[in-house]
């Protein structure tokens, strides 16, 4: 039988909103758009938005909508916005069910669908454990772990939000630069890997101002003074999630920066730093890496938590919102 619905995945910048089907275990994106995620401040705002960009009403089984912030209790907000939301008044007599999740949850979810594909290399039976983490506006993390019933759990984290571990009497530079200009004592791993950071970053670097795009364009895909210290930022804040979360079995990189620059998550810079592992070199070295490169990952991956949440004998493989 098919499922029929929406889903969003709402990020501090854009938000992409689709139509979907699942039928037969295949996930088909009917319908597409993208939206600026300034405009959104509630349920309702979102909602109009979506009939309007996607021209369609929303009737079916499903909404999901990914949220890149807290979720928790059916309420939720955008971390690096002004969107909040709460699921009791989202409801809709045309929608089945409404469900509102983490998007590194979402992001999650994707992964999990993906990983039947025998290439990744996730044992198809008995325990495994994943991770996921990625960076744009803000960066998001998760952990996925499979029992041996063959049920997945998604963990969602806030661990974007913890002090950055910077090294060095040269770092140490950087981050009273951070810290003076985000009038903060100690930047976040999210200050210092988000879009914000990268420009922040390269102003420390080269004294220029320059938006995330100018300065992928310029200096993310080619060798940089501003590429090597973002990798060897972003190859630590890989390391520390991948012993954090034991994520044997493989560790996915999402969010727009690697997906749009992937030199950033290949060079050596990048992984010389997640390397530098101590005892536990074999392992991280031995964690197979993939990067996400599909930007409708996010909406897939609610849309998916939303079908398994569906299931009348409780959570199956693939649920965890």
């Amino acid at each position: 039988m098919a499922v029929r619905g929406f889903a969003a995945d709402i990020g501090g910048t854009n938000a992409r909103v689709g139509a979907l089907t699942v039928e037969v275990g295949a996930c088909t994106v009917d319908a597409f758009a993208n939206l600026p995620s300034d405009g959104l401040t509630d349920g309702a705002s979102l909602l109009d938005a979506m009939e309007a960009a996607l021209r369609l009403p929303l009737k079916g089984d499903i909404l999901a909508i990914a949220l890149a912030g807290p979720v928790e209790g059916g309420r939720g907000r955008l971390t690096n916005g002004r969107l909040e939301l709460e699921v009791a008044s989202i409801n809709r007599p045309d929608i089945g069910r409404v469900l509102l999740l983490n998007d590194f949850t979402a992001q999650a979810h994707a992964c999990i669908h993906h990983a039947q594909d025998p290439s990744l290399r996730i044992p198809r039976k008995g325990v495994a454990s994943c991770a996921i983490l990625g960076a744009g506006t803000g960066l998001g993390m998760a952990s996925m772990h499979r029992d041996e019933a063959g049920a997945w759990t998604v963990t969602a984290s806030e661990a974007g939000h913890a002090y950055f571990p910077f090294l060095g009497d040269e770092e140490d530079g950087y981050r009273r630069f951070c810290s003076e200009r985000l009038r903060i004592p100690a930047p976040s791993a999210e200050d210092v890997l988000s879009g914000r950071g990268l420009v922040r970053l390269h102003m420390f670097l080269t004294g220029k101002e320059r938006t995330p795009a100018e300065i992928g364009e310029s200096s993310l895909g080619t060798e940089s003074e501003t590429l090597a210290w973002y990798a060897r930022f972003y190859g630590r804040i890989c390391r520390v999630w991948m012993l954090t979360t034991l994520c044997r079995d493989g560790l996915w990189i999402a969010g727009g920066i690697a997906r749009r620059n992937p030199l950033v998550v290949r060079c050596e810079h990048f992984l010389a730093e997640l390397g530098r592992s101590g005892p536990w070199e074999e392992f991280v070295a031995g964690c197979p890496r993939h990067l996400v490169e599909s930007d409708e990952a996010g909406l897939v991956g609610a849309f998916w938590a939303g079908v398994s949440s569906m299931s009348p004998s409780g959570p199956g493989p693939g649920h965890g919102a």
